[in-house]
């Protein structure tokens, strides 16, 4: 078993950087996170859900996604329990939260000058204003760069924070596959009560995303894991951006009802676009005139300037002119005592296996500010 863990920011405005190479069985990875988890975060992992629940989830991921199964049993350890003890919830790490918003634009192949695949993302949440490293608890304070070389899967690169589930909110694997969340208002909005607020028998919202991580090569390959998923909200709905090495892209998201999956799928030739609306709606003439109304609650509004920039921009794309297109979308809010923000840009090489990621970043940031992580 390796593990590492070294600071590689102090940061800005209050929120640390860390990241984490950890290599080993899933098990031993999994014990790992918990004793973070329970000794630097104090995740209270504690249960009042029934454990007739608690015990069909943990069926299930035991039949479904092993490789989890393998972490949460580590993990419980740490805590000195056994998954067996039903009064508490291993099943995902962190805590539950609501918030995130988020832009994102996978660039195929064919449509930048090196002949790589990238996706860049804008992470945006809200957090305390004027935060420092005295500020109490928010989201992502600790946010972790996860390097995962587990010994019978796929290894990758996430981003995960325990304050927001415990679970990676994105990441790239050894075979080029980048899997990326952005919330879903949309569906938010349509369907206030779909949240169960605790755990349910079958995938959250988050836990796809290290799942395809860990067993999926390809996007055709993710479509056709998604389509067997037993799916629920715990907190918030989100849609999927996914795209692979070989230029394959689709988004995954529901149907305005909340349940059917939809597969909107990009092209190897043009860049695909997400922000924080349906895009399987904007085919309907009324959904659409629904998306416009709600405009920048649902992302409407960054999704139009990326549209606009990218129609009128030179292609190839540069790694500069990649950059500028994220930053043209970057959040600057201030709501009441909060500040709601672009936190990170993260940008995935599908080709080279490679994340670099800038923390609080602005518009005049170069590559300099952004920190280089690959897979080995």
């Amino acid at each position: 078993m390796k593990f590492e863990k070294t600071l590689i920011t102090k940061c800005r405005e209050g929120i640390q950087l860390h990241h984490i190479s950890t290599k080993g069985t899933h098990e031993e990875i999994g014990y790992e996170l918990g004793r973070l988890a329970k000794d630097f975060h104090h995740i209270d992992k504690s249960t009042n859900i029934d454990a007739s629940i608690i015990e069909s989830q943990y069926g299930y991921l035991k039949k479904h996604y092993p490789e989890h199964y393998a972490r949460m049993s580590g993990f419980a350890k740490a805590y000195g329990k056994t998954l067996n003890d039903y009064s508490y919830d291993f099943s995902f790490f962190g805590d539950a939260l609501n918030g995130a918003a988020c832009s994102a634009v996978y660039y195929p192949p064919t449509t930048t000058i090196s002949k790589r695949g990238y996706v860049s993302r804008n992470l945006d949440f809200s957090i305390p204003k004027n935060t420092t490293l005295d500020t109490p608890y928010f989201p992502f304070k600790h946010t972790y760069v996860l390097e995962m070389y587990p010994e019978s899967s796929y290894p990758s690169i996430s981003l995960f924070c325990f304050e927001v589930f415990g679970l990676a909110l994105e990441g790239i694997n050894s075979q080029g596959l980048a899997v990326i969340h952005l919330a879903d208002a949309d569906t938010a909005i349509d369907h206030e009560n779909l949240a169960t607020k605790q755990t349910q028998k079958g995938f959250n919202e988050f836990l796809p995303i290290q799942y395809l991580l860990d067993t999926c090569s390809t996007a055709n390959e993710a479509a056709r894991a998604l389509k067997k998923m037993e799916h629920y909200h715990v907190a918030i709905p989100v849609h999927l951006l996914i795209a692979d090495k070989h230029g394959d892209s689709f988004v995954f998201e529901y149907s305005p009802d909340g349940f059917r999956k939809v597969f909107v799928q990009g092209s190897i030739t043009s860049p695909l676009k997400v922000t924080n609306f349906q895009l399987n709606r904007l085919s309907n003439p009324i959904m659409r005139r629904v998306i416009e109304s709600r405009f920048v609650e649902n992302g409407f509004d960054r999704y139009r300037v990326l549209e606009k920039l990218l129609d009128q921009i030179q292609f190839p794309m540069t790694g500069k002119s990649i950059r500028e297109a994220s930053a043209a979308v970057y959040v600057s809010e201030e709501n009441g005592e909060h500040f709601k923000r672009t936190l990170f840009h993260s940008i995935y090489d599908t080709s080279s296996l490679a994340l670099k990621i800038c923390l609080l970043p602005n518009v005049k940031e170069t590559m300099e500010s952004f920190f280089s992580i690959s897979l080995k």
